[in-house]
């Protein structure tokens, strides 16, 4: 009788292949982390601001604390946060668009708060906080706080200065194209602006006394350049001087 061996043949070990992207996806989401929680305390900065404006009687029309001590609201906002009036007006609406949100979810204002304090949420917490941050602001007004705050440039280029038609560079243009360019533009967005004017027509109807304010003061801040550049006598007309006074108006942050 003879011995008979069989050899188990065992599953080769496989060695998984290390993750060459875990790092990328690592900052990626603590990148997303941090964005979340700047709009979150974005937010909050807008509650505080209307509980500012609430305690000082801030409204439109009437004497108010601040109309009593020689100042406005726009200017104490200025004077103690660096802020235009159009940037607080922005964590205002912010705030105002999260309301609903914290009264059909409880749950969801504690979390905000924790944001703020640097308090690490779950990852199941942070999608129900992201879930709801893209309601409360858009790209474009993330983009310009980007650049009032000065952490980024402010676009260059022919998409702020009046490119021509078909994206030639404003480079390659001549001083008297490039002004062409300009008064084209000018002509051209205005019925576009004006048409949003009357498509929103009485919305503001539904809206809270407050927030009406913050709109007469915006358009009352825009008409206030445009009776100014008339009132001044044509020789004396200072395009550059307006625009740095539209920038310190508009433009989020004021400049030492």
């Amino acid at each position: 009788m003879s011995d008979t061996h069989t050899t188990e043949i065992l599953p080769a070990v496989v060695t998984p292949e290390p993750d060459k992207w875990a790092k990328a996806k690592e900052l990626l989401l603590i990148a997303t982390g941090f964005d979340r929680c700047k709009l979150a305390t974005q937010t909050r900065l807008g509650f505080e601001l209307i509980a500012l404006r609430a305690e000082m009687s801030v409204s439109q029309g009437k004497r108010t604390d601040l109309s009593q001590i020689g100042t406005s609201w726009d200017e104490m906002v200025k004077k103690e946060l660096g802020l235009a009036r159009t940037t607080a007006y922005r964590f205002v609406e912010m705030a105002k668009s999260t309301k609903p949100s914290f009264k059909k979810h409880p749950e969801l204002e504690p979390l905000f708060d924790r944001m703020v304090i640097g308090d690490r949420l779950s990852q199941p917490e942070m999608d129900l906080v992201g879930k709801h941050l893209r309601k409360v602001t858009d790209g474009k007004t993330q983009a310009e706080f980007a650049i009032a705050m000065g952490h980024c440039q402010k676009p260059q280029g022919s998409a702020t200065k009046g490119g021509g038609k078909g994206g030639r560079p404003v480079e390659e243009m001549s001083p008297e194209e490039q002004r062409a360019a300009l008064v084209a533009q000018a002509r051209e967005q205005w019925p576009e602006h004006a048409a949003a004017l009357t498509e929103y027509g009485l919305k503001f109807l539904l809206l809270e006394d407050q927030e009406i304010d913050a709109q007469i003061s915006a358009l009352e801040g825009h008409l206030k350049f445009r009776r100014d550049w008339l009132r001044a006598p044509k020789a004396k007309r200072d395009a550059k001087a307006m625009q740095e006074a539209f920038d310190e108006a508009f433009g989020g942050v004021t400049e030492d």
